[in-house]
């Protein structure tokens, strides 16, 4: 007789098993993503201010987990609280039975009384089980985006970039312009910013660069190794690729060109480190003028639940937060 699956929140004595369970889940499709969170599965999530996360037990050993945070975000003008669903992970041996969604159930029933607008997660583009999943449940597709890996040569020597230490009203101003008109971008102000960066182990303040033109911060950028929280390894390619990431994030711009400056220089300063920049973008954006044509590229898909859908036809810029992937 088998033995009964139970879903109960996820506890630390957990780790080492839902670091190893994560090994087993390999993401993607033609490219794919194995991720080690060795030695902290939790620390991805202590990028936010609150998470709840729940494991799938079956006779003590655990076979799924899964995780929620309710963030506050502008989507189409509107200040709200919307849900991240995230982490969504079955053992391959313990797939098609019904856990993903008593592990979701879960996590919605943890959220329930939060005052939430919407949901969304992100699923990486050929990982037909998820999108079929998300869909079922009456999540629509809503973007697609990808990631870009840059590694190899680094970019132009930093010249004129500095550290920021703590001038925060000045980098908000500079965040808010930079994303005033896209969707699904938290409220940047200082008291947001100083939390964001706090979180951001081992970044804060120290990792914070930028340059000013006529006085003013043109660009700014945090410089986020992400290698503290998980080592990424690229299958489909020859040989495989096993890499340092790094994220920038925050990241803000007044124009193209200085936007296209702060990305080289932070690209020199994370080819220094052996790192390798990660970078989001969509076809057409600023970002995506940075990318080679032989950079490998991995994309994915932002599912919504409560947008309409002739809201979801109008909506193309989106921000993109380094933490949620």
């Amino acid at each position: 007789m088998a033995a009964e699956v139970i879903v109960l929140d996820a506890r630390k004595e957990d780790n080492q098993a839902l670091i190893d369970l994560d090994q087993q889940c390999v993401m993607g499709g033609e490219i794919q993503l194995v991720f080690d969170r060795s030695p902290d599965f939790f620390a991805r999530s202590l990028a936010y201010e609150d998470f709840r996360m729940c494991v799938a037990e079956e006779g003590g050993t655990i076979i799924g987990v899964g995780g929620v945070t309710v963030k506050h975000l502008q989507v189409s003008g509107t200040r709200g609280r919307w849900a991240y669903f995230y982490d969504l992970r079955v053992s391959p041996t313990h797939r098609r039975r019904g856990l993903a969604g008593r592990i979701a159930d879960f996590l919605v029933g943890a959220i329930r009384d939060a005052g939430i607008s919407g949901a969304y997660s992100w699923v990486i583009e050929g990982n037909t089980a998820s999108e079929s999943f998300v869909e079922r449940r009456g999540n629509i597709p809503f973007t697609r985006r990808a990631l870009a890996v840059l590694s190899g040569s680094a970019g132009a020597e930093p010249h004129g970039f500095e550290q920021i230490t703590e001038r925060d009203e000045e980098v908000t101003s500079l965040l808010e312009a930079t994303y005033r008109l896209y969707d699904f971008t938290p409220p940047w102000d200082p008291v947001t910013l100083n939390r964001t960066l706090d979180r951001l182990t081992p970044l804060g303040w120290q990792g914070l660069y930028g340059k000013r033109v006529r006085g003013r911060w043109a660009v700014c950028f945090g410089l986020w190794d992400y290698s503290q929280v998980t080592q990424v390894t690229f299958r489909g390619g020859e040989p495989e690729a096993r890499i340092r990431p790094f994220f920038l994030y925050p990241l803000g711009w007044r124009d193209p060109d200085t936007l296209m400056e702060g990305l080289s220089a932070a690209q020199a300063m994370i080819a220094a480190t052996d790192g390798t920049l990660i970078l989001p973008y969509a076809p057409g954006d600023p970002l995506s003028a940075f990318i080679p044509r032989e950079a490998l590229r991995v994309g994915m898909t932002m599912y919504v639940r409560v947008l309409a859908r002739e809201e979801m036809q109008k909506d193309e810029r989106v921000f993109i937060d380094p933490a949620d992937l």
